[in-house]
């Protein structure tokens, strides 16, 4: 055979090929399924959120029947939600007792809170007015209460 190289691989090389190629399927896939779940929760967050701005709506409509319609939605502020996420060295049995703080606030209308190893993630939900009178309320006092809750060695505290 001139001009022609024969290709020759061991049933070891075709392991190993098989190994890689079956790891790459695997994070793909998994990947995929994550982008899959955060996309189905967002999209449930914003639901639950625009169930409560259309609650504040007919909340307004009720006490002041001479704002029109128009009126009513420029008075009613954009929806604002905040995400935030946290990785300690140590942490609580469960997260009840930041739930019932992040609760205990007038401002918070929708909560959920997510745990992944050593990774917290809470996600609460305000409109209208209340998102202005928020402000950064809880997030300046999320550090302190972390602590206090025991969550402990913060190593990441992130806003989205």
């Amino acid at each position: 055979m001139t001009g022609y190289t024969m290709l020759r691989f061991t049933i070891r090389d075709l392991l190993w090929l098989m190994v890689v190629v079956g790891m790459g399927c695997a994070w793909v896939l998994e990947r995929s399924y994550d982008r899959r779940q955060h996309a189905v929760q967002r999209k449930e967050l914003g639901e639950k959120l625009a169930a409560t701005y259309q609650r504040e709506i007919d909340k307004l409509r009720e006490t002041n029947a001479r704002w029109r319609d128009g009126m009513l939605s420029a008075a009613v502020a954009s929806l604002v939600s905040h995400c935030m996420t946290v990785d300690c060295s140590e942490l609580p049995a469960d997260d009840k007792a930041l739930e019932e703080w992040l609760r205990s606030n007038p401002y918070v209308q929708v909560l959920r809170i997510n745990r992944r190893g050593k990774t917290v993630e809470a996600v609460w939900g305000t409109s209208g007015e209340l998102a202005k009178l928020l402000g950064d309320r809880p997030i300046a006092e999320f550090r302190l209460e972390l602590e206090r809750l025991g969550y402990k060695g913060l190593t990441r505290l992130e806003l989205n």
